[in-house]
């Protein structure tokens, strides 16, 4: 048929042909992966970009800026990264091909600070009149873009009602009319009720309670509700909560470690921020007071471990596979080589990469000379199970352990240890394989103070974490008013 057309017409078809082939989408560039993932902020250097699609005349973007590019092949860039001083964290790096058609990313490649630095000068101290600040939690409560603080409290006379204070970004101080019958040692902000806005959940352990508080727009909260997980004269001494999925129906569930009633409870959520009167409670060893949750065993189900106080194990908690809310009989771990020793603060992090969650331990000792604190990483099996404790290194000192976070501090995309301790605060940074290097330790004068808790956020918007410590009250006369300190990342 073609060869019987005109040569005009053929000509057209021709062309015609052509034209379409190219208003036809070409296929952007993608990136798969980024190598090295990591580089100082000091040094920079080379890296390679793998993916599809890459044009010769492509350039790239990193963080906004136009570095040199090299076409290696339309699967491969490289690129020399330039020093980035100050800029520790994650890098934005955008590939563009000559016909405009782009793709960024922001989780392959992150800047690391070689020196990590917490300057105690430059630390932020904000008095708190007639507090006793016991937990905390922090976010952007009124969309300002500042972070704001939460923290319970006892009155500075321990006669008087325990209050929720609130710390906004802008200066300004905020009490919630909230009474509690007991200590408010655990306190959570999260969205309980579906409303896409930020709620408080409290313990109240003088009333086997727990309290939500629904949150409205500009850091506004409504009336309290209460949830109880036991009837008043089986006081279970609520120490820490924990919210968790446990029956995979988008609900956030509670869990509890009970000190006095040896247990851990779980309720389930009704998804407006109450919790089920169907309490399941389960029996564990001496007096827990912390509980954490990851799914240990591969099976898609959130398990717990607790912290028995006195032994020298922790209690795991497996959850059924065939049950909402039930757990197989609980496995003991094994955290040192002594029954003197008493696992205070637990983590639960996966800090080799290898995708199974493995256990932090900080440990309070006794021998006969003094009282000692040690940290220990066993590294998950994928079982329930964890390895033998393996010690790490940390220098002298006799503070009781009051905090324990594991968190990226110098952007190498490694977990680091943060132990917050009554006279100290020391930082273990990871290599990645499960050991830990260097150690930063640095003072802050608050010997005094009965009881600290550790929150790590970037509080200046800098892209670097920093570390925010709520101290409580003096222990002893004078009964000064407790604090809340921020010590700013100063890292380059």
């Amino acid at each position: 048929m073609i060869a019987s057309l005109t040569r005009h017409a053929r000509w057209l078809l021709f062309t015609g042909i052509i034209y379409l082939a190219g208003c036809v989408d070409k296929p952007g560039p993608e990136i798969s992966e980024v190598t090295p993932n990591v580089l100082s902020t000091e040094q920079g250097g080379e890296v390679h970009i793998l993916g599809t699609f890459f044009d010769p005349k492509a350039s790239v973007m990193l963080s906004g800026i136009s570095v040199e590019t090299q076409w290696v092949s339309d699967s491969e860039l490289h690129i020399t990264a330039p020093p980035a001083i100050g800029q520790q964290g994650f890098a934005s790096i955008v590939v563009t091909n000559p016909d405009g058609q782009s793709v960024a990313t922001k989780t392959l490649f992150s800047y690391y600070s070689t020196q990590l630095l917490f300057d105690d000068e430059q630390a932020k101290t904000i008095a708190l009149a007639s507090a006793d600040p016991r937990a905390m939690d922090i976010a952007d409560l009124d969309g300002d873009g500042t972070m704001d603080i939460v923290y319970s409290s006892r009155s500075l006379f321990r006669s008087s009602a325990s209050f929720i204070g609130i710390l906004f970004g802008n200066g300004t101080k905020k009490s919630l009319p909230i009474s509690f019958r007991g200590e408010t040692d655990s306190l959570l902000l999260a969205d309980l009720n579906h409303d896409h806005i930020l709620d408080i959940l409290v313990a109240d352990q003088g009333m086997n309670d727990v309290i939500f508080i629904p949150g409205a727009e500009s850091g506004i909260f409504g009336k309290e509700k209460r949830s109880s997980l036991s009837p008043k004269d089986q006081f279970l001494g609520i120490r820490s909560i924990r919210l968790v999925d446990m029956n995979h129906d988008g609900n956030m569930d509670l869990v509890s470690a009970n000190e006095i009633g040896n247990s851990i409870s779980v309720a389930l959520g009704n998804g407006d921020g109450t919790f089920s009167s169907d309490v399941d409670t389960f029996l564990v060893d001496s007096n827990p007071t912390l509980v954490r949750s990851a799914d240990l065993d591969g099976d898609n189900h959130p398990d717990l471990v607790t912290n028995p106080i006195g032994l020298g194990n922790v209690d795991v908690l497996l959850h059924q596979n065939d049950f909402k809310k039930d757990f197989r009989s609980y496995k003991k771990a094994p955290i040192g080589n002594e029954s003197s020793v008493s696992p205070k603060r637990i983590e639960l992090s996966d800090v080799n990469h290898d995708g199974k969650p493995d256990l932090i331990v900080a440990i309070a000792g006794t021998n006969d000379i003094e009282r000692y604190t040690q940290l220990t990483i066993s590294l998950g099996i994928g079982d329930g199970s964890f390895g033998p404790p393996l010690f790490l290194p940390l220098p002298p000192s006799n503070g009781i352990q009051m905090g324990l976070d594991i968190y990226d501090m110098n952007g190498d995309l490694h977990p680091d240890i943060v132990l917050l301790q009554k006279h100290a605060v020391q930082i273990l940074l990871g290599n990645g394989d499960g050991s830990f290097a260097s150690t930063l330790r640095f003072n802050e004068d608050l010997s005094s103070s009965d009881d600290r808790s550790l929150k790590i956020m970037d509080m200046n918007k800098d892209g670097k974490p920093d570390l925010v410590i709520a101290n409580s009250r003096n222990a002893l006369p004078p009964f000064v008013s407790g604090n809340i300190q921020i010590f700013y990342n100063t890292s380059k």
